[in-house]
């Protein structure tokens, strides 16, 4: 399972989209391990179709609600893979059940480490030390009274804490009307995506349906944030949704393969 992918899906499970015909929108997003770099992403969105482009790690993503398949598109090298939804979901059950022994191990090595240092780890860590605590902890949705613009959009906060402390901050804005069409899909998508809790994944995007509006900012555990700098609604192409002609099908990339080809 390759880590942009799952980048990209929390994005999209995040995203309720926000139009019964299509929406394109840009994004921008900052913070955490990325220092002082940007990551730019277009999105786009019809009936039963995502996509969302990441020419800064060269990076395509097509999302088929319509034939349960999944396509990641390498622009540079002009090849592709693709994963069918059930090829998905076994992947991920197979990276959780990995992720956490990884993390059982870490926290008993930390338990062993003055407590000055497994505090900085912690902190460090964020999100990813909570591991099984943090799939059992109680995550709860509050809509408060902050507001503000973004990109020219009225917008309001919710916070999504988890055993009291802020998690997620989310601010969505209903002046995109005709969104409620579009959850159906989104629900979906969601439920054969992110049926491994990876990381609390799961139990955060039950949590994010409470949320109302489309997402024009979503600031995350580690000082991760991904605004929305653009947003229109429109018709989009179906080839925006096809592998485009003459690239070279190759195996998907597993987290492991991934990880090899980094170091």
């Amino acid at each position: 399972m390759n880590r942009r992918i799952v980048s990209v899906v929390v994005a999209l499970f995040v995203a309720v989209i926000a139009h019964s015909q299509g929406v394109y929108w840009e994004s921008a997003t900052s913070g955490g391990a990325l220092g002082d770099r940007v990551i730019s992403s277009q999105s786009y969105y019809m009936p039963h179709k995502f996509k969302t482009t990441t020419m800064d790690m060269g990076n395509v993503l097509i999302v088929r609600l319509d034939t349960k398949m999944i396509y990641q598109i390498d622009p540079n090298e002009k090849t592709y893979s693709e994963t069918t939804f059930d090829e998905w979901e076994a992947q991920m059950k197979a990276m959780g059940q990995k992720m956490d022994a990884q993390m059982d191990d870490l926290r008993k090595k930390m338990e062993e480490m003055p407590e000055e240092q497994r505090k900085m780890m912690e902190q460090m860590m964020g999100a990813q030390m909570a591991g099984k605590k943090g799939k059992d902890a109680k995550l709860e949705v509050k809509k408060t009274g902050e507001s503000k613009k973004i990109a020219g959009f009225g917008c309001t906060k919710y916070s999504v804490t988890s055993d009291g402390k802020e998690t997620i901050a989310l601010w969505t804005t209903k002046d995109l009307k005709g969104y409620d069409a579009m959850r159906k899909d989104m629900e979906e998508f969601t439920s054969r995506v992110v049926t491994s809790d990876l990381q609390g994944m799961k139990s955060y995007a039950e949590a994010i349906k409470k949320v109302d509006g489309f997402p024009m900012q979503t600031d995350m555990q580690g000082g991760i944030k991904v605004e929305v700098t653009k947003v229109e609604r429109k018709d989009v192409a179906a080839n925006e949704f096809e592998v485009p002609g003459g690239y070279t099908k190759v195996p998907p990339k597993t987290m492991d393969k991934k990880d090899s080809d980094e170091e």
